[in-house]
């Protein structure tokens, strides 16, 4: 499970489990007072779509952020994705995949200010082969990251200085 805290006493929590084939279910709740009380935003299984809302990610979860209704789901197995919600879990959509990271976790993963939010993928060692949809790969150092000023809603990844 994940805990992020989303403002003014909101705490938004994600939860996987029971994984197969480099999946896992999912499921987004949220507390307006601290802790005290939870309501359920979303549901993802791997073999159907939840009650609510259904999740595109696919993978094991990794990391939440979460501001105000705003909220973005890392997860990594074949890929490193992230999907995200701007409506509090009601629609999600895919905002940045890594399909050629052979599943390296994402080790940061938070608002900054305002609509800003970091992401950090760093694998354990070496280079990884990034291949975009169309198959033309190219090489990707360990430790990228990038950065979003619209939510998550786009990406630039950020290059070392140098």
């Amino acid at each position: 499970a994940v805990l992020s805290y989303a403002g003014s006493g909101r705490l938004v929590a994600a939860c996987g489990g029971s994984g197969a084939a480099g999946s896992s279910d999912k499921a987004v709740v949220a507390s307006p007072d601290g802790g005290r009380n939870w309501s359920q935003l979303t549901v993802a299984t791997f073999a159907e779509p939840g009650a609510r809302s259904y999740l595109l990610l696919g993978g094991d979860l990794g990391s939440l952020a979460a501001r105000g209704q705003a909220l973005v789901l890392a997860a990594s197995s074949g890929g490193s994705e992230l999907e995200t919600s701007e409506d509090d879990g009601a629609t999600w959509v895919g905002s940045l995949s890594v399909p050629g990271s052979g599943g390296t976790p994402w080790t940061t993963l938070t608002f900054l200010t305002g609509s800003e939010v970091l992401a950090v993928s760093a694998a354990p060692t070496g280079m990884l082969d990034e291949c975009t949809v169309a198959e033309v790969c190219t090489m990707v150092p360990s430790g990228v990251a990038y950065l979003s000023h619209d939510a998550a809603a786009t990406w630039t990844e950020l290059l070392p200085p140098g």
